[in-house]
């Protein structure tokens, strides 16, 4: 019913699988000289993380030569592989597909220069932070990702805060620059955007719309309160 209300799509970004890899592998590259990738992470992490990069295809001269955390998106999909998660899953591709189909705009909040840019403001100890925590993988990872749908498909936001906590647990910085920053980017365009006429689905995240830094937090500093209405 909401999405046949609406005249138009507001996701994070709006990113095509087939452009993703041109944009993250153009701002990849390494700009000042840094050791091998294998050295950038505490040495017991070596083993995981050749083992990871064998599993990516990626050759491993070629994450020598990337910035850390572009390395660490590029493995991060080995992670995504092995949970059985591909992006035609994803309800951001079947979201577009429908407005799309209506003929009706799909727009996002941030572009997907924008997004990869937050991870490039990231000094080297936090990108090698980050790093340590994609191939820091653990037995438990596939159960948790089941805590975490579950929770999602029930509307559980304590649930879907606390599986989400567990994932940020590495970093208050990453925390700060990815979730906080970002949702308080979100805010101000979401208020923005009530300039526009007509009726506007926003898709974005769950873990966003949890928590302190929440963007419906953000929203309340700026004077606007989000009511739940399901």
């Amino acid at each position: 019913m909401a999405i046949a209300q609406s005249d138009r799509l507001v996701l994070e970004a709006v990113i095509e699988p087939e452009q993703a890899w041109t944009v993250l592998l153009r701002m990849a590259a390494a700009t000042q000289p840094l050791p091998p990738i294998a050295d950038r992470v505490s040495p017991r992490f070596h083993d995981a993380l050749i083992t990871m990069a064998a599993k990516s295809g990626a050759p491993i001269e070629a994450l020598n030569g990337m910035k850390t955390w572009a390395a660490a998106m590029v493995l991060f999909g080995v992670t995504v592989s092995d949970l059985g998660v591909t992006s035609s899953d994803g309800v951001e591709e079947q979201l577009k597909a429908q407005f799309r189909v209506a003929n009706k705009p799909v727009e996002g909040l941030e572009t997907l220069q924008e997004q990869l840019g937050f991870f490039d403001t990231l000094d080297e100890t936090k990108q090698r932070a980050f790093l340590e925590s994609v191939v820091d993988s653990h037995a438990d990872d596939a159960a948790d990702f089941g805590k975490m749908l579950g929770a999602w498909s029930h509307g559980d936001e304590r649930g879907i805060s606390a599986t989400f906590d567990k994932d940020m647990k590495t970093s208050d910085a990453l925390r700060a620059v990815l979730i906080a920053r970002r949702n308080a980017h979100w805010a101000d365009a979401l208020v923005r955007r009530l300039g526009i006429s007509g009726t506007q689905f926003v898709a974005v995240g769950a873990g966003h719309l949890t928590g302190q830094d929440s963007v419906q937090t953000m929203l309340a500093k700026l004077g606007y309160t989000a009511k739940r209405v399901q």
